[in-house]
């Protein structure tokens, strides 16, 4: 091994301090040396040793140049000796150090320890692994590999009384890369996604390719928790920026699940619950990062129940349509329909048995995928929201779709909707909705002038330019934004889009009564929305809102509640109102 000095003659102290070991041999060397990655001997080189060791100070840019030493060391273990608490001991391990050893607990066995621990693990992990098996698109370690590493990781750790932790990545939305612009792009948007994923970690960390987008990494050693956060966190952010391509950029994003070992673990094990784990991180929207429980445990079997039950009632046509009228504020005409899916006939007992409870009433609902259902049961959840987080969003949008197309052939009712306003998942906004839509309206002779698409606000902040809204306005169907105004920086979405409709987030709205601030908010959006030719429509599916207090607004419209389609129609059989013009709900 060798002491870095730099040139404080902390690493001749060093040296002094280990020279009664007769374990460790050591030699200094200067910061001029590391940056060239020469010994002062012939014909060496920094690769050749076991570990360098450095002793540092507490100071605000100590973690800033143990990550450039690492940088240069290019996967040699760095052993840091230090001064300091134990949180400073853990940002030094999160700048990619191998192990960390308390000054106060200085002596030539703990260093021994801590070199030896190091080396192990890029023994075990680099490639001087034991017949490693390496992956011969991105250079990283295998499967097979990590069948090798994995066990001694968990053996060593557990000698240690401590934890290993897996992590179990996915990147987000591969598959469109591959679609739209080949395999050739594919193949350079995952040797890039290697590339930052083993610039994320640590040298002693163990990042494996598993096959397609699939990813690994390993992570053991002293407040392996507190790294693991910490690392997670710069996968995320590395994944932030657009991915160059030869001709174009992509975005593309990463998910994880973590799981930490546990006494008597296996290696299958730990990697089946980070599995698990990622399973659920993609389903609550991408781009996140799980922790395995057992709380996590059951949600991911009430979900997988849950997607089970939808897919039947999917295949058997069992479920049910609730319509949410939309209404002008002022006069209270009807101007539009919105269409959701509801669990129709479903009987309660399976709806609970997958975790859903049964709600009596239309699951519309606020920006949250769940509510309380009023009478202390479990939360409410919609079709909607387990088909988002199951794959089953374009299924069941093509379901809708076609129930809305069933009611565009019936006689419309006294005072017919000149919208039909349908609810698209991000999931399909970011493919191609209209792959899912084009077929239905082609067969059915619906028009598409009069079908609104409602995308939801985040989704598009989220997404410069989801490339379904151009060919949904380009095959002639409005588009529209939902949940508006629950994201900062909202009103840029208003230019950057030509909505027919805006429908503004049930929160925006509450206690408009009394809150002079949200008056002044909404004003301002229906202001805007005025001049860009759009409309306000105020979400309200839980509360009555005082049509007075909108009028003062302008042209405003009310989303009501919804209803369930057959107790809609027979409500719609006689006019309401004097002139038969108007709809009260």
């Amino acid at each position: 091994m060798v002491v870095l000095d730099r040139g404080l003659g902390d690493g001749a102290r060093l040296l002094r301090h280990l020279e009664p070991s007769d374990q460790l041999e050591a030699v200094g060397v200067t910061a001029a040396q590391l940056q060239s990655r020469t010994l002062p001997w012939p014909d060496a080189c920094i690769d050749d040793v076991v570990a360098v060791l450095l002793m540092v100070q507490q100071h605000p840019h100590t973690v800033a140049a143990l990550e450039r030493i690492v940088g240069l060391l290019g996967g040699v273990p760095l052993v840091v000796v230090a001064d300091g608490d134990a949180d400073f001991h853990m940002e030094i391990l999160t700048a990619g150090v191998s192990e960390v050893v308390d000054r106060s607990d200085l002596d030539g066995a703990a260093v021994e320890r801590a070199v030896a621990s190091a080396w192990a693990r890029r023994r075990s992990s680099g490639p001087d692994a034991p017949h490693p098996s390496i992956d011969a698109l991105t250079g990283l370690v295998n499967r097979v590999g990590l069948q090798v590493d994995l066990p001694m990781r968990l053996a060593a750790a557990a000698e240690r009384h401590e934890s290993v932790v897996v992590m179990y990545a996915d990147l987000d939305r591969f598959k469109s890369v591959n679609d739209s612009f080949g395999h050739a792009a594919g193949d350079a948007v995952i040797v890039e996604a290697a590339d930052r994923l083993q610039r994320s970690v640590r040298s002693s960390d163990l990042v494996v390719r598993l096959g397609g987008d699939e990813f690994v990494i390993v992570l053991d050693g002293p407040r392996v928790h507190a790294v693991a956060e910490q690392v997670s966190h710069r996968i995320l952010r590395a994944f932030s920026g657009p991915i160059e391509l030869a001709d174009h950029d992509v975005v593309v994003g990463i998910s994880l699940g973590m799981a930490t070992s546990v006494p008597g673990d296996t290696p299958a094990g730990i990697v089946a619950r980070a599995d698990r784990a990622l399973y659920l991180a993609k389903r609550r929207g991408r781009g996140r990062i799980a922790h395995y429980d057992d709380d996590l445990e059951r949600s991911v079997e009430q979900l997988q129940s849950a997607a089970t039950l939808l897919r039947q009632a999917l295949e058997r046509d069992r479920l049910g349509l609730a319509v949410q009228p939309v209404v002008d504020g002022a006069a209270g005409s009807l101007i539009g329909h919105s269409y959701r899916a509801t669990w129709g006939v479903i009987a309660s007992a399976d709806l609970t048995a997958a975790g859903v409870a049964p709600a009596g009433e239309a699951p519309d609902g606020p920006p949250s995928a769940r509510r309380s259902s009023g009478d202390g049961r479990r939360p409410v959840v919609s079709p909607e929201h387990v088909a988002s987080q199951a794959g089953l969003a374009a299924d069941l949008l093509r379901w809708t779709a076609m129930q809305l197309l069933a009611d565009h052939a019936r006689p419309e009712p006294v005072n017919g909707p000149a919208r039909s306003f349908l609810h698209l998942p991000g999931s399909v906004v970011l493919t191609s909705p209209l792959r899912v839509l084009g077929p239905l309206f082609d067969r059915f002779g619906g028009d598409p002038g009069r079908v609104v698409a409602l995308v939801d606000e985040e989704c598009l902040t989220r997404h410069d330019d989801p490339p379904g809204l151009a060919e949904l306005m380009r095959a002639g169907f409005r588009i529209g934004v939902r949940r508006f105004g629950s994201a900062h920086g909202a009103l840029n979405l208003l230019e950057r889009f030509p909505f027919d409709t805006v429908w503004v987030d049930s929160h925006v709205i509450d206690g408009i009564a009394g809150d002079a601030t949200r008056r002044a908010k909404l004003r301002a959006v229906t202001a805007m929305t005025r001049a860009l030719g759009q409309r306000v429509v105020v979400d309200e599916p839980f509360r009555a809102v005082d049509d007075d207090a909108l009028r003062s607004f302008g042209d405003v419209a009310v989303a009501r509640r919804s209803l369930d389609l057959g107790r809609y129609e027979s409500a719609l059989v006689r006019p309401m109102g004097a002139d038969g013009a108007t709809l009260r709900t």
